[in-house]
């Protein structure tokens, strides 16, 4: 019974593809762990300046008698603070392309 025998140039891609392989499951892994970590330190470091800021922000709303109410009318007046910059960055990209679109105009009008 004959037997099949590949070229070694066919046994040599297999191997670069299954070494491509490995490789890429290795910086697969190595990017897995190091997000995780990451991801770990900033969730310490957040909790680290909740306990540090929040026992900080009670004492001075306490200090100062601020309310619930006057919390959320700051919020209302910043949401509202936000969309008006929205609206007026809308408003001058706007500007911008008509003015634009008027200089590309102009160009082809006869003076």
């Amino acid at each position: 019974m004959t037997r099949l025998h590949f070229d070694q140039i066919i046994n040599l891609g297999h191997l670069i593809s299954f070494g491509t392989f490995i490789v890429t499951l290795l910086a697969i892994s190595w990017w897995q762990s190091n997000f995780q970590t990451k991801t770990e330190e900033r969730l310490k470091a957040s909790e680290l300046a909740r306990e540090q800021y929040v026992p900080m922000i009670n004492d001075i709303v306490a200090i100062h008698g601020v309310t619930n109410q006057q919390v959320s009318n700051i919020n209302t007046i910043l949401i509202g603070m936000q969309k008006t910059n929205q609206e007026q960055t809308e408003a001058i990209s706007l500007i911008r392309e008509r003015l634009s679109y008027l200089e590309a105009n102009s160009k082809d009008m006869p003076k």
